[in-house]
């Protein structure tokens, strides 16, 4: 039996399993895609905490679990030392916000999946086929959008450790809230996520009412920023606006092109200032190059190197490593 030690909340509830789990928890997706394709049915798959404190009820020692962690999941810590496999570490988060995993990753998994380290490079489990969104018409789109949460590492308070000192110096937190500083009063640019102050000070800003892919579907570009510069450290920022249709403005992974086709979005690192960026980005909204562009990366999903993003794709992968 396999146990899923992830750190999504829920997972004792069997919540996974769902559609909407997958979408309101970016990266967790792929996880209801397992008894689908496992088609043992769902008593095969469990999550951490049920497996650690019902395995005798299921008929399981401790030792006949293979286990799945996400980071430092305590469920699967204590799996382990009860002896269970340790077959597959993943992380799916930047050192900034899981820096005491980064500080001593666990060298026991047969396999780890992590951003630029590890046995082999996690492809960030992003979107499923059937979500993605019809195209609307260029000239019908606004300008420009930008989804970030009011969140920077400066809440988190004084962080111990030696990676978090070291993603602080490619950290892209203050970059993103520049470009809100330059483009919040300016025509056509709307920020959407949790978190920001009143209407007086951030009047632009709102949370996102249902869908995020229905709702950036809507611009020709947005601005899409991850939260540092980190080796292989691509998330479903980009690839949701593929999924949408939507341009990205992209600043993130410094080898982004070596898992992201490089036609597909705009290049922030390209800009001197956000005046010129903003400058470009008005003229290209008029270019009917750009019309094209935006249909793109729908296309390049549905490739071999768009679909090692797919949710069903990473379940089949962690299948394979757990056979």
């Amino acid at each position: 039996m396999i146990a899923l030690c992830m750190n999504t909340p829920g997972m004792d509830e069997v919540q996974w399993m769902t559609h909407e789990y997958g979408k309101k928890y970016p990266g967790a997706g792929w996880m209801r895609c397992l008894p689908i394709l496992f088609q043992g049915g769902i008593p095969r798959f469990v999550d951490g905490k049920n497996a650690l404190h019902r395995g005798n009820d299921l008929g399981v020692q401790a030792d006949q679990f293979i286990v799945i962690q996400e980071e430092n999941n305590p469920y699967g810590q204590e799996l382990v030392r009860l002896g269970a496999d340790p077959r597959v570490l993943i992380c799916l988060e930047s050192p900034i916000y899981a820096s005491s995993f980064y500080d001593k990753i666990p060298q026991y998994f047969k396999h780890r999946l992590l951003f630029g380290e590890g046995t082999e490079h996690v492809y960030f489990p992003s979107f499923d086929q059937e979500d993605l969104q019809k195209p609307v018409p260029w000239n019908d789109r606004k300008f420009l959008c930008m989804v970030m949460a009011n969140k920077h590492y400066k809440m988190l308070g004084d962080v111990p450790g030696e990676s978090f000192k070291t993603a602080l110096k490619t950290q892209l937190h203050d970059y993103r809230y520049e470009a809100i500083n330059y483009f919040f009063d300016k025509p056509g640019f709307d920020l959407y996520g949790k978190g920001w102050p009143s209407a007086e000070y951030w009047p632009l800003s709102r949370e996102i009412i249902g869908d995020k892919l229905n709702t950036i579907r809507n611009y020709k570009f947005s601005l899409c920023f991850e939260n540092g510069s980190y080796p292989g450290y691509a998330t479903e920022k980009i690839i949701d606006c593929f999924a949408s249709g939507v341009i990205p403005v992209y600043k993130g992974a410094p080898d982004v092109t070596k898992y992201i086709d490089p036609d597909l979005f705009i290049d922030a690192n390209q800009f001197k200032s956000f005046e010129a960026m903003e400058d470009y980005l008005r003229h290209a909204a008029s270019d009917p190059v750009f019309d094209s562009m935006s249909t793109y990366g729908q296309k390049w999903l549905m490739s071999d190197a768009g679909q090692r993003f797919n949710n069903k794709q990473f379940a089949h992968h962690i299948l394979e490593l757990c056979a």
